[in-house]
């Protein structure tokens, strides 16, 4: 049940993504609340041009921010928005990636774009570790 929506999910980042000015798109991290997002991101995200994704979740915290800076960040869910609030100037909601499987689980995916950092993304992520499911 965990996978419904995958596949749906990178294409609406890869929107969002494809959508930035280049030189923005070049330094942008995709950023996913759960591990499961972030597997979605890393499994499907290849065939639409979207780097890696990173997540604060679980074993995912352990990979690391993978050298991205920050700069501009694609946020998929919001279980971490409030935190990515407080260490970025502007997050924006710019879209929600809708799986009618997936809501009986978790519901819809908020992605936001979070720009203008207060500091770098290494100095963030021990706030963004979680565990749990």
């Amino acid at each position: 049940a965990e996978m419904f929506g995958w596949e749906r999910l990178a294409r609406t980042v890869a929107d969002v993504y494809h959508a930035l000015p280049p030189a923005q798109r070049a330094r942008a991290t995709v950023y996913a609340d759960t591990y499961a997002d972030a597997g979605a991101i890393d499994l499907f995200g290849p065939r639409y041009g979207l780097p890696n994704a990173i997540s604060g979740q679980n074993s995912y915290y352990l990979w690391g921010t993978h050298g991205n800076d920050g700069t501009t960040l694609i946020a998929i869910g919001a279980t971490r928005i409030a935190i990515l609030q407080r260490y970025y100037g502007s997050c924006t909601l710019v879209t929600t990636s809708n799986e009618p499987l997936k809501w009986v689980v978790e519901g819809p995916d908020p992605i936001y774009l979070c720009t203008h950092p207060r500091a770098s993304l290494d100095a963030i992520w021990p706030d963004l570790r979680w565990y749990g499911a």
